[in-house]
């Protein structure tokens, strides 16, 4: 009898596969002979299972209610599931388990299971494109939503990639501070965090796509007479990366997650 690592009905046992990163991975620890075994009359079980990925590399999906946290995942059930977070080669998975046979623990494993992990190289850029200005006497504004007057541009360029996929922009407000006076009084008001839902922006692309371009206008609505308004952003803009793959005889589709690649950061006063 021997320990086996299956992804759906693929043996991957002793076997190198190449993934992007993002790409979602599925396997399983199987016994293989076990029916034989147990066609024969004898009891045949997995007691315990034991997974090891290079977890620096690996990770679940990203905590996004307050930043973005990688989570991490379970190692010591009979399947493991994760998603490439970083570009490695070879990154290594085992598995070892302890097989109770007719009430008696063997030890099984490892078994192991290689990979190449793939890393698209874009380059990402940030231009300020707008102007601070104050529209119908109630809003301060970095540019506007005007198209070609917005606050900042965001541009991303790939190579490297030829396949399909998304791109997927990430605002993290490290520290937003507003003061403004006004008849009323003073108002202070501080804040930081994910900005405009996760993902901040999104687009598929096609092999033969050249990339994403988004874009941000900060603004902040001000009450009636506001005689002085001053406020101060900063913040990270990153780009994120979701492979497209096909999924054994099923169509290509969105299988992964996205991955953080690179990063603009800006500071705005007004």
């Amino acid at each position: 009898m021997r320990l086996r690592v299956y992804e759906e009905m693929n043996d991957l046992t002793h076997r190198k596969t190449t993934n992007w990163i993002g790409a979602h991975v599925a396997l399983t620890a199987t016994l293989e002979g076990q029916e034989k075994f147990e066609n024969a009359g004898v009891t045949v079980a997995l007691a315990t299972v034991s997974w090891s990925v290079p977890t620096s590399k690996a990770f679940n999906s990203y905590l996004h209610t307050i930043g973005l946290l990688a989570e991490s995942f379970p190692t010591v059930l009979p399947n493991v599931n994760f998603h490439w977070r970083d570009e490695i080669d070879p990154a290594t998975v085992s598995v070892s388990a302890q097989v109770i046979v007719n009430g008696t623990a063997f030890a099984l494993g490892p078994a192991l299971s290689y990979y190449k992990v793939k890393r698209p190289n874009p380059e990402f850029s940030a231009a300020r494109t707008g102007n601070i200005q104050i529209l119908n006497n109630n809003a301060l504004w970095f540019g506007n939503l005007e198209p070609g007057n917005e606050g900042v541009t965001f541009v991303a360029n790939f190579a490297g990639y030829q396949n399909e996929g998304s791109w997927d922009v990430v605002q993290i407000v490290e520290f937003t501070t507003t003061h403004i006076t006004s008849p009323s009084g003073c108002l202070y008001v501080t804040g930081s965090g994910v900005d405009g839902g996760f993902p901040y922006y999104s687009k598929e692309f096609t092999a033969t796509g050249t990339g994403i371009t988004a874009w941000d206008s900060p603004w902040e609505r001000l009450p009636p007479n506001t005689t002085e308004v001053e406020r101060t952003d900063g913040f990270r803009m990153w780009l994120m990366f979701q492979p497209l793959v096909a999924r054994g005889c099923q169509s290509k589709r969105l299988t992964g997650i996205g991955v953080l690649l690179l990063c603009e950061r800006q500071a705005i006063f007004g």
